[in-house]
C-alpha cells in the first residue's frame, strides 16, 4: 500500500491534481487537512481525523497539505505504508496571481494563524526545511496541468 503525500503552498495545484487522480483511480482514498478542518471545526480534532484517515490499512491513500505542520512528521513516522512525498511549487508571483483569480475558495470554520497569501510566502520560505524526504518536486509554473498530472501519476505508478 502507498501513501501519497501531496504538499505545497496554496494555489500550487494540489487539489486539482489530487482530485483528478482520485477520479481516475476510484479504488484510492483521498483526504486533506482542509477537509478535516471543515468537518471537525476544530484544529486538534481535524489533525486527529487526518491521522485516522491515514491509518486506513487496506487502501492506497492520496492526501494533501502544506506539508510543513509540526504535527506531520510524527504522523508520517507511524505509517506502515510506503510514503511518496510530491511537492508542487511555483513562483511566489504566480501563486499570488492564481490566488487572486481563485473562484472556488473554501471557507474554513475558524481562523488560522495565516491567510492564504501569507501561507504561500511561508511555505515557499520553509519548504527546504521539511522534516521528511521529498521524492519529487513538480514546478507547476513551468509545466502545463496535463504535464504535471502525467508526472505525478507516472511517479505513483512507478512505486
Amino acid at each position: 500500500m502507498i501513501l501519497t503525500n501531496i504538499l505545497g503552498p496554496p494555489c500550487a495545484g494540489k487539489s486539482s491534481l489530487a482530485g483528478r487522480f482520485i477520479l481516475e483511480h476510484p479504488d484510492w482514498f483521498y483526504t486533506s487537512i482542509d477537509n478535516c478542518r471543515i468537518i471537525q471545526k476544530d484544529e486538534k480534532l481535524a489533525w486527529n481525523m487526518l491521522e485516522e484517515d491515514l491509518e486506513i490499512i487496506n487502501r492506497n491513500i492520496v492526501f494533501e497539505s502544506s506539508g510543513l505542520s509540526w504535527r506531520l512528521p510524527n504522523i508520517l513516522k507511524k505509517q506502515t505504508k510506503k510514503i511518496l512525498s510530491i511537492a508542487l511549487l511555483a513562483s511566489k508571483e504566480e501563486l499570488h496571481k492564481r490566488l487572486s483569480l481563485r473562484q472556488n475558495k473554501r471557507d474554513l470554520p475558524y481562523k488560522l494563524r495565516m491567510d492564504e497569501k501569507q501561507s504561500i510566502d511561508w511555505v515557499l520560505q520553509n519548504i527546504g526545511s521539511c522534516e521528511y524526504p521529498i521524492d519529487l518536486v513538480i514546478r507547476t509554473d513551468q509545466v502545463s496541468k496535463e504535464e504535471a498530472y502525467k508526472i505525478l501519476s507516472d511517479k505513483i505508478e512507478e512505486i
